[in-house]
C-alpha cells in the first residue's frame, strides 16, 4: 500500500510465514476503559496520546479543555 509517507504492508499481504512471525513476535499494547464521564475520557486521551503519537496541538488542546473544564470540543 502506497501513502504519502512511504509504502506499507498489511497483515493480509504478508506471506503465511510472515503472518506467523508477526503473531508470535509482535507485542501490541491494548487497554480498555469505561470512563464514567466525558471529562475522564478526555483525560485518558491526553495520557495515552500525548506520549509519542503524532497529534496536533489543536487535538491535544481540545482534549485538555474537555478534561479540565468539561466543555465539549468544537468541531
Amino acid at each position: 500500500m502506497e501513502s504519502d509517507d512511504g509504502p506499507y504492508v498489511t497483515f493480509e499481504q504478508l506471506t503465511k510465514l510472515g503472518q506467523r512471525h508477526f503473531i508470535d513476535r509482535a507485542s501490541l499494547q491494548v487497554a480498555e476503559a469505561k470512563p464514567a464521564t466525558l471529562e475522564e475520557e478526555a483525560a485518558i486521551y491526553l495520557l495515552v496520546n500525548g506520549g509519542g503519537t503524532p497529534h496536533t496541538d489543536a487535538d491535544l488542546d481540545k482534549g485538555s479543555r474537555v478534561a479540565h473544564q468539561g466543555s465539549p470540543p468544537s468541531p
